[in-house]
């Protein structure tokens, strides 16, 4: 914003609530993400693509 513009939004209160539960929102995520990782229930294995087991070929008689 230049000098001497007025802002589009005089009133910079009305946006705080929304500011506010954003970053609750976002501190209450980096909060579960420690604790998984801390308690170990969350690991690097999630995001690690899982391979089904190989079953024996059909055969047919």
């Amino acid at each position: 914003m230049r000098p001497g513009e007025q802002s589009r939004n005089p009133n910079h209160d009305e946006a705080a609530p929304a500011r506010f539960a954003v970053l609750l929102i976002l501190v209450f995520v980096l909060l579960a993400g420690i604790m998984g990782v801390v308690t170990g229930s969350f690991t690097v294995e999630h995001f690690k693509p899982t391979v089904p087991p190989k079953s024996s070929p059909i055969t047919v008689p």
